[in-house]
């Protein structure tokens, strides 16, 4: 099977942004919470289960129902949710990701019918479909995250090598087309990305690799966000036995420094640093060609936790929100200094 990620972009810096407003959770209930001053004020609990499928654009927020069928949207007005639009998704639709700007909801996922990403303007309540070029569509895909900058729309083709960043035009919502297509390096077999974070110098990317002869590893791969041209990657796995590495869970981007859940660590962060960018020229099309290493001991584990650190969230200069989770899968949260 063949999967995709996709990744917007705003020139606002939408995808690092301090919200105003958070969704988190208490156990395995689920709280608006308003950002005031340095700290997070409780607002309301709300009738969703725990999900990562929910999305703020200032005030409005979108969020998908539990049993991911219906997308629900609203406006924080007095302190609380309040819902205007529900609206089910197209059959054997299963989204995945969702994301929220300027009145347009973008869906990303699997669907058997070969659609596997829409864009739904909340005015007209419709949905429009968003195609991929022909050189990169198999059966089969699926769309895992969404991000902001610059006008443009990046898709990141997952699992199938070779693998390509697709750019759209957001001028031409909401049917969009694809503009470019530019080949990604690898780093190991069955490479499956998790997750995208970019601001305008940067974009990194959260994948998992998985082999018989090496095992398993974790990857964050840091590109050039001005052309996605010059890169370098850090690996989780510690020594030569396949058994051996670190589970990283999420990525964050603050400015030029990388934040790092891991299971077993805790709450890592390393600096970006022009010297691990490898100058070459991009290789043809279906090249084979392999990610500049840098050492994972550049990896600075800050803060240790008694729970796993699952999710990390964007918060302010000098805050940043980790989501927690026990083994009985209970969530919590902390607002860390950073």
């Amino acid at each position: 099977m063949k999967y995709i990620i996709l990744i917007g972009l705003f020139i606002s810096g939408f995808c690092c942004a301090q919200n105003l407003y958070y969704l988190l959770p208490e156990g395995n209930s689920f709280y608006l919470y308003e950002k005031q001053e340095n700290d997070l004020v409780q607002l309301e609990k709300l009738d969703f289960d725990y999900t990562e499928l929910y999305a703020f654009d200032g005030e409005e927020l979108v969020i998908v129902n539990n049993d991911s069928t219906k997308i629900h949207y609203g406006k924080i007005e007095n302190n609380r949710f309040v819902e205007e639009v529900v609206e089910e998704f197209p059959k054997k639709f299963k989204v995945q990701t969702i994301e929220l700007k300027d009145q347009f909801a973008y869906l990303g996922g699997i669907d058997l019918s070969n659609e596997f990403f829409y864009v739904f303007d909340i005015e007209s309540k419709e949905f429009f479909s968003v195609p991929i070029p022909e050189e990169v569509k198999v059966i089969g895909k699926a769309i895992d995250d969404v991000l902001f900058l610059d006008k443009r729309m990046i898709a990141v083709d997952n699992i199938i090598f070779p693998k390509f960043l697709i750019e759209y035009d957001l001028k031409e919502l909401p049917n969009l087309r694809s503009s470019k297509v530019t080949q990604l390096k690898y780093n190991g077999t069955y490479e499956q990305y998790k997750k995208g974070e970019i601001n305008k110098d940067y974009l990194i990317l959260l994948s998992d690799t998985h082999s018989v002869y090496i095992g398993t590893s974790y990857h964050i791969s840091v590109l050039r966000s001005s052309d996605f041209d010059q890169g370098f990657s850090v690996s989780s796995k510690l020594k030569k036995s396949r058994n051996e590495y670190f589970t990283w869970n999420d990525i964050l981007l603050v400015n030029n420094k990388v934040f790092v859940a891991c299971k077993e660590k805790g709450l890592g962060v390393f600096e970006i640093m022009e010297s691990y960018f490898k100058k070459e020229k991009h290789p043809k099309l279906n090249d084979v060609w392999l990610n500049n290493k840098i050492s994972q001991k550049k990896i600075q584990y800050i803060e240790a936790f008694d729970r796993e650190p699952i999710k990390i969230l964007s918060f302010s200069s000098d805050k940043i929100i980790v989501i927690l989770n026990n083994p009985k899968n209970q969530k919590s949260f902390k607002l860390i200094e950073i």
